[in-house]
C-alpha cells in the first residue's frame, strides 16, 4: 500500500507549467494561466455560535481566538501559549462540503468536519465561509449544558477550568466524527487530547469523561478499587470500606453517566444549519484579499486552481515575495513571518486539492495537498478496513 499527494487530482504525473511552478512563456505571462481578473472581495464572512459576522479588510495578523474574545466577548476561549501547543483555545469548525464550493450549486451532503482547530493560530482572514462552535454555543448556564460539560465537572476533572474549555471542545469534536458513540479501537481518545494541556487536574478523570461516550466504559487502574464497594446503596450511610458515614452521593464515571446521559440529535449543535444561515451551503466562495489597511501583510485565499496559477505568476513577475499556505497556521508559532510585506496565497479553498480518492482496488489512495489532517486519519481507518489484516496491521491503528 502506497500514500500519492499530489497538487491536483488528476491521473497523469505532475506537469510543472500547470501545477506548481510558474514558468514564464514568451511576452512574460505565465504558461496555463488565465489573463480575466480575479474578482476579489475584501469582506470575510463566517458564524460564531450561529451568528453570520462579517469583517470588513481583516488584518491578516489577527487570530480567530483574539477575534472571539475582544470583539465578541467569548471569554470561555483561551488564549495561553499563542502557539498551538497548550488547547486552551481550541472550537469547533465545519466547512460547507467540496462540491458545494467548487459548483456552488446547493449541496445536499453533510458538512465538511474539520473537527476541533487551535483558534489562537487561525487567522480572522481564513475564516471564510466557516462556521465555529466555542464552549459557549455548545451549552451553557441559560440553555442548559452540554454532556461533555457535565460530565467533566461531575467527575472533578475541571480544578482551575483555565484548559476546561478547550478540554471540551476536543471532545466535542470527537463526537462530531463518531456520532452514537465512539469505539475506542476506531479514535484513539488519548490522542485526541494529545494537544490539550491540564496543569493541575491530572488527565485520569478527564481521560474518564472522554471514555464515558465510547462504546466501551472506562476500566479501572490495574490494582485500584474503583467501582462502588459491595453493599453500598449509592448514597453513603455506614460505609462498609470505613464504617463511617459522609452522607455523599457515591461518584464514579458510571454513575456519572447515566446520571446525564448523551443523546446526539439531543444535546449536539446542528452545524449544517449554521453553514446554511452564513449562505455557503448553497454558494460558491469568493476569493478573498484583505491586509488590515497597513500593507504589511496581505492574504490572497483563490478559489480555483487557475486563480492560483495566474495570482503566482503575478506576483513573480514584479518580483514579489509569496508563499504558499493552508491557513497558515505557522502565524502563531513564527509571529515575525507576519510582518515585513508578505504574500501569503491559502490554497484551503482550491477544490481541485481538497479531494481524496482510492486506486487500484485499494493499493492507492490520492488526497489532495489541502486535505485536513482529520480527514486524511479518517480515510486511512477507512481504507484501511478494506484491506487484508496482514496488509494494514500495524499501519491502520
Amino acid at each position: 500500500f502506497h500514500l500519492d499527494f499530489r497538487g491536483t487530482m488528476g491521473g497523469g504525473p505532475r506537469r510543472e507549467s500547470e501545477e506548481w511552478e510558474i514558468l514564464p512563456a514568451a511576452g512574460g505571462a505565465p504558461h496555463g494561466v488565465y489573463a480575466d481578473p480575479i474578482p476579489w472581495t475584501s469582506t470575510v464572512r463566517f458564524a460564531v455560535n450561529g451568528t453570520v459576522h462579517a469583517v470588513s479588510n481583516p488584518d491578516p495578523a489577527m487570530s480567530l481566538a483574539t477575534f472571539v474574545r475582544e470583539e465578541l466577548g467569548l471569554r470561555g476561549t483561551k488564549i495561553s501559549c499563542a502557539q498551538g501547543g497548550c488547547g486552551a483555545c481550541v472550537v469547533y469548525a465545519a466547512a460547507a462540503p467540496a462540491a458545494a464550493v467548487a459548483t456552488g450549486t446547493t449541496a445536499t451532503a453533510a458538512p465538511t468536519l474539520l473537527g476541533s482547530i487551535n483558534s489562537c493560530l487561525r487567522p480572522l482572514a481564513a475564516c471564510d465561509g466557516l462556521a465555529f462552535l466555542t464552549v459557549e454555543g455548545i451549552g451553557g448556564k441559560k440553555n442548559g449544558y452540554h454532556p461533555v460539560q457535565q460530565r467533566l465537572a461531575a467527575n472533578w476533572g475541571s480544578q482551575c477550568g483555565f484548559c476546561s474549555p478547550g478540554m471540551v471542545m476536543s471532545m466535542y469534536s470527537m463526537l462530531q466524527r463518531a456520532p452514537g458513540g465512539c469505539d475506542p479501537a476506531e479514535i484513539e481518545f488519548a490522542g485526541e487530547l494529545d494537544g490539550n494541556i491540564c496543569r493541575c487536574t491530572g488527565y485520569r478523570p478527564i481521560v474518564e469523561v472522554g471514555l464515558s461516550f465510547s462504546n466501551a466504559p472506562p476500566k479501572p487502574p490495574t490494582g485500584e478499587a474503583r467501582k462502588t464497594p459491595a453493599g453500598c446503596a449509592g448514597v453513603c450511610g455506614t460505609c462498609p470500606s470505613s464504617g463511617s458515614s459522609c452522607g455523599a452521593p457515591v461518584r464514579d464515571i458510571e454513575s456519572i453517566a447515566d446520571q446525564y446521559p448523551y443523546d446526539p440529535a439531543a444535546h449536539d449543535v446542528d452545524i449544517g444549519a449554521h453553514l446554511a444561515k452564513l449562505g455557503k451551503l448553497g454558494a460558491a466562495l469568493s476569493p478573498i484579499k484583505c491586509d488590515g489597511g497597513t500593507g504589511a501583510v496581505t492574504y490572497y485565499r483563490p478559489v480555483t486552481l487557475a486563480q492560483a496559477q495566474q495570482l503566482a505568476g503575478t506576483l513573480s513577475s514584479s518580483a514579489a515575495a509569496f508563499r504558499f499556505v493552508r491557513g497558515n497556521t505557522g502565524k502563531g508559532v513564527y509571529p515575525t513571518e507576519m510582518s515585513g510585506g508578505a504574500n501569503l496565497i491559502d490554497l484551503s479553498a482550491v477544490p481541485e486539492l481538497l479531494g481524496v480518492s482510492a486506486e487500484a482496488a485499494g493499493t492507492a489512495a490520492v488526497f489532495g495537498s489541502s486535505v485536513p489532517i482529520t480527514v486524511l486519519i479518517d480515510s486511512l481507518r477507512a481504507v484501511g478496513k478494506s484491506l487484508p489484516a496482514a496488509q494494514a496491521d500495524g499501519v491502520f491503528p
